[in-house]
């Protein structure tokens, strides 16, 4: 989800930083990282 959310956004010019910067800026890309250490953090 979010590799092709960041490679769409490369396409369409609206990714004006690089990609770090953005996804520490993002609020999408912070919630699929909080969402995706929660199922590891279950899975354990």
């Amino acid at each position: 989800f979010w590799t092709v959310r960041i490679w769409l956004k490369a396409v369409r010019g609206a990714l004006h930083d690089d990609p770090v910067v953005f996804a520490a800026r993002d609020w999408v890309s912070r919630l699929a990282v909080g969402l995706a250490a929660a199922a590891l953090w279950m899975a354990r």
